[in-house]
């Protein structure tokens, strides 16, 4: 079968096409290289027809920790050839970069860090008490310190020429409701005041579309959305509440990638075979 460069290969598999073998894109924990580093470079090293097209041009480096905030050191030393180059919006989700201790993002959630390692716990949120929702700031998404413009234009230019299918971070909206409310508030506002979840969902929604048409600006292939919906034997919730609740919101963010002809990748975990007809 014939081989052909990365984005090539993304746009086969996305649309059936048969590509020579499937994407790659690795996200490795910061605490993975802490632990095991040269050691773990080494099974990377070891199997390049997994992270590039050996008869390619010399393909961009990106770090093998696609998604997760790595300090320069790492990040200079551990680096791969990967089939995607991935852009995100600034932001301080997960808490203090390579260090434990706490920190507060732009939304006001505070973020505790154990291990330096791996991402932190949101330990307090600050729509706990709805109370608090009349006075709440939304952060916005357009502010000038989210957007690394120079940047991205540097990446974008560069994954161009290397023939890279470029994906950019478009947000959550599940997920940070939990960490705005409380997961267990949030559980019984799910059954118990639904008004509640709309008000904090249509806000959020708002501002993940401000994001996707941000990054659809820069031209990226594709934008990707994530939410863990599953435990390991059902969703969170009924699909029905599901269907009732959430559906709407990801079918109009859905609908403002699909404006630009970007593409959906949508991450979850867990077992959601209940919903992915949906």
């Amino acid at each position: 079968m014939e081989t052909g460069n990365s984005f090539e290969r993304v746009k086969k598999a996305i649309h059936f096409g048969y590509p020579d073998r499937i994407p790659i894109m690795h996200a490795i924990l910061p605490g993975a290289w802490l632990k095991y580093g040269d050691s773990l470079y080494e099974i990377v090293k070891k199997f390049p027809g997994d992270l590039a097209d050996k008869n390619s041009k010399p393909s961009l480096k990106r770090s093998s920790a696609s998604g997760y905030s790595m300090s320069t050191n790492l990040t200079k030393k551990y680096i791969y050839e990967d089939d995607f180059s991935f852009i995100e919006a600034r932001n301080f989700m997960y808490g203090l970069n390579e260090a434990s201790g706490r920190q507060q993002d732009e939304w006001d959630c505070i973020w505790e860090k154990i291990d330096p390692g791996i991402v932190g716990q949101v330990v307090s949120h600050p729509l706990a008490d709805w109370d608090k929702w009349k006075n709440y700031r939304f952060p916005d998404t357009f502010a000038y310190w989210r957007w690394d413009n120079e940047n991205f234009l540097n990446i974008i230019k560069e994954s161009r020429c290397m023939g890279k299918y470029i994906i950019g971070y478009g947000g959550n909206v599940f997920e940070k409701m939990q960490w705005l409310r409380g997961y267990e508030e949030l559980m019984i506002d799910i059954c118990l005041n639904q008004e509640r979840v709309k008000a904090l969902g249509e806000k959020i929604c708002e501002y993940v579309i401000g994001t996707v048409q941000k990054l659809a600006g820069f031209g990226v292939d594709g934008i990707e959305i994530s939410d863990d919906w599953g435990t390991q034997k059902d969703l969170m919730i009924s699909p029905d509440l599901w269907r009732k609740l959430f559906k709407p919101y990801y079918k109009n963010i859905f609908n403002e990638i699909h404006k630009f002809g970007t593409e959906i990748h949508f991450h979850t975990d867990g077992n959601t075979i209940s919903i992915i007809d949906d």
